[in-house]
């Protein structure tokens, strides 16, 4: 019997035995997501990396790869505009609202003040002088749009606020738009600690300033400002915004957008792919309208009867010399009816193939699908197929799609809108054409209330108007929803709507029109609903 095996032991610095680690113990076995080792998992290597090296790697190319298919895809280019339309459609139309609590003044100046400087706004904005844009070419929301369609395909829109004091407008401050391919570190020179992707930032993680090359680094002009970089403050010296930087953030330090397509463009690639196997295979089975079937061989005949090469080919020409000469040139015709005349043997057969294209259909409508869902556009918004939809289908889908653009737009409003928003109106106090009215604290030092504001952009539309504004209506009779609540969701500003309303009603009453009643158009509703407005 053998000496008794002795036990191996891990001592620690003060000789005793180390206990078990529970890090020991994990596993990335304990997640099944977290396999190497199972089939589903096995190829899938991937290596945690902080969001600047996701987007220095790929968003140049995903951007690139984007703007292509927009161009050249239907079915992107109109997913763009309709979420466009949505979202931003003619412009953002300003209510302003200044904060008469925090300003400790009368509401009721505060809304005056407010038309006062919504005028003011709409003065710069919608000059038909066009004096919001450096180039003099566009309204600020033909501007809006292009910022927001930037936006959508790259994923970050870029603009510069210029000031041109010697221009000949009323105002100094106008906007100048800015391709995000531009913004890349100076000489092309590899990202720095403080310095990333043609952002400067400062240690607490703020970005101070952006390099801005001249001109697209695929310019077609042949330009010495290619090699050329301004580099420009985030905010100047006086405190005034000179660089708007804006995209949806989806993680924590990301200093650049990533397009909203990324995850679709080899599943658009497919498809177009696809599509055009499909065509060309429709066009070929088009083109063939029919097939000669000859049970003549040559080479089988030329093998039978011991002939050589020559032999054979003089029997081809021969057989084919008389093929020829029973069809003719132009064939047998009765009364312009061709009549085919064959050689024995021959036969003629219709193309009558057809292409099973089911599959097609299938995988276009699951991609559109997982498409709309990506976006957040409903799928028979976006493919135009309405085939069973019904009204509750599709108000929920309006409703959803609603959530979305309500996020989209508030956050194109406070990332590039509304920093817009603030230097023109500052350079109106300045310029005299807003003044604080008698009473009222200063209006430095006290931007933020005195410019404290809505926006209105298109409606969300309606599915059903008859009972949506009846839902409408039970609801602001119960307190619950108010009527600039019921206006806004329909692009509409409620004191312009009830102005209207008067002046229509005032007119009426002058040429001795009945007037609309509330009763009447009560009479419409349900019994339910009518005895809920017997009291009114």
């Amino acid at each position: 019997m053998g000496a008794p095996r002795s036990q191996v032991r891990l001592l620690g610095p003060d000789g005793r035995p180390l206990r078990p680690s529970g890090s020991l113990l994990i596993s990335s076995e304990d997640y099944a997501g977290a396999s190497r080792n199972r089939q589903q998992t096995a190829g899938w290597l991937v290596s945690p990396k902080p969001s600047s090296a996701e987007t220095a790697n790929a968003r140049q190319t995903i951007a690139a790869r984007t703007r292509d298919l927009i161009r050249n895809s239907g079915v992107a280019a109109g997913a763009m505009r309709k979420m466009r339309a949505q979202t931003i459609g003619p412009g953002f139309r300003l209510r302003a609202k200044p904060d008469a609590d925090q300003l400790g003044v009368d509401p009721k100046e505060a809304v005056l003040f407010g038309r006062k400087a919504e005028a003011v706004w709409n003065r710069w904005a919608f000059d038909p002088r066009r004096q919001c844009d450096i180039a003099r070419k566009r309204t600020f929301g033909q501007i809006s749009r292009t910022l927001w369609s930037e936006r959508f395909q790259t994923g970050e829109n870029l603009a510069v606020l210029r000031w041109l004091p010697d221009r000949d407008t009323a105002f100094a401050t106008c906007v100048q738009e800015v391709d995000p391919d531009r913004l890349s570190n100076r000489n092309d020179a590899p990202d720095t600690d403080i310095q990333r992707q043609g952002i400067h930032f400062a240690e607490t993680g703020e970005p101070v300033a952006y390099d801005i090359r001249e001109r697209h680094q695929a310019d077609y002009v042949i330009t010495a400002k290619v090699f050329e970089w301004a580099t420009l403050p985030r905010v100047a010296e006086d405190g005034r915004r000179v660089v708007i930087h804006a995209f949806s953030a989806d993680r924590a330090e990301q200093i650049r957008g990533i397009s909203p397509f990324a995850p679709l463009l080899t599943a658009f690639r497919s498809l177009d792919r696809f599509a055009e196997a499909e065509l060309g295979a429709a066009i070929i089975n088009a083109t063939f309208a029919g097939f000669i079937k000859s049970g003549f061989d040559p080479l089988a005949v030329a093998e039978a009867l011991g002939l050589d090469q020559g032999g054979m080919v003089e029997m081809g020409k021969g057989w084919q010399d008389a093929r020829l000469g029973m069809y003719g040139d132009g064939g047998l015709t009765i009364h312009d009816n061709k009549i085919p005349a064959l050689p024995p043997g021959d036969e003629f057969e219709v193309n009558n193939t057809s292409r099973q294209t089911g599959a097609y259909k299938d995988f276009k409508r699951a991609f559109l699908q997982d498409f709309a869902a990506a976006i957040g556009m409903p799928y028979m918004v976006l493919s135009e197929d309405w085939n069973g939809a019904s009204y509750s289908s599709a108000r929920a889908a309006l409703a959803e799609t609603w959530r979305i653009v309500t996020e989209d737009r508030e956050d194109f409003i406070a990332d590039t809108i509304d920093p817009v928003y603030y230097e023109v109106m500052t350079e109106a106090f300045w310029r005299g054409y807003l003044v604080e009215p008698d009473g009222w604290p200063p209006f430095e030092g006290n931007e933020v209330a005195y410019l404290n504001a809505d926006w209105t952009g298109p409606g969300r539309g309606y599915v059903d108007p008859e009972k949506e504004a009846k839902a409408n209506l039970l609801l602001w009779r119960m307190g619950a929803k108010t009527l600039d609540q019921i206006c806004a969701e329909q692009g509409l500003y409620w004191e312009d709507v009830i102005t209207q309303i008067g002046q229509e009603i005032g007119r009426m009453r002058e040429l001795g029109v009945a007037l609309p009643e509330l009763r009447e158009a009560l009479a419409l509703s349900t019994p339910a609903q009518q005895e809920v407005s017997s009291d009114v």
